[in-house]
């Protein structure tokens, strides 16, 4: 079989502002973070590692990625339980770092530099959270949406740690996400790894 190009499934990687996972400890009171809030910056510090094996040797294809959002738009209400975005948007201007190895050689003398430049129209959403020990929240979906190539991530659960620092409100999250499927007939397997940090300031 000859060996699937490495744009062919991972452009762009896809990803997703998820968190570990944790036990969660007693329910800090709702309404802690009541509020209105404008939306001021997402960072996303990233690694996306695909990979296959084919005649037993491992394909792998690992991007880096990292940015801090401009033209940031909209606001976030907390209410109890509830966090609402209102006209939420912002656009990505980075530049993402892609090597592919065929076993532990690289295909290519050099990484490819990808510019990775994306705009987000203005977006409303809701979504439920909890609150867990004293200073994270449980969201059932993320606080934003991350691009890969033009379509809006999945949808899941994520914990991230919380403080507010001169008014503003800054989330947290360490990105831990494996997952596989299968393209063209082969199993491909994804492991993204980084450090996401939304940032609001309470109006």
């Amino acid at each position: 079989m000859k060996k699937i190009s490495s744009l062919t499934y991972l452009l762009f990687a896809a990803l997703v502002f998820t968190g570990c996972s944790k036990k969660d400890d007693e329910p800090k009171p709702t309404g802690t973070l009541n509020g209105t809030y404008q939306f001021v910056s997402m960072y996303l510090k990233a690694k996306t590692e695909q990979s296959y094996v084919e005649a037993g040797v491992t394909n792998r294809t690992v991007s880096d990625i990292e940015y801090t959002t401009t033209e940031n738009t909209g606001m976030m209400i907390i209410e109890g339980n509830t966090m609402t975005s209102t006209g939420l948007g912002y656009k990505i201007n980075a530049t993402m770092i892609v090597e592919s190895f065929t076993g532990t050689t690289p295909d290519f003398d050099e990484p490819f530099q990808v510019p990775f430049n994306f705009t987000v129209p203005k977006y409303n959403s809701t979504a439920t959270f909890k609150y867990v020990g004293t200073d994270s929240v449980l969201a059932e979906k993320g606080l934003i949406q991350f691009p890969s190539t033009g379509q809006e991530m999945p949808v899941v659960p994520n914990a991230s740690k919380f403080a507010i620092v001169n008014g503003e409100l800054i989330f947290t999250s360490v990105i831990n996400q494996s997952s596989s499927e299968v393209i063209q007939g082969v199993r491909m397997q994804k492991i993204q790894t980084g450090l996401a940090i939304g940032r609001f300031k309470k109006m």
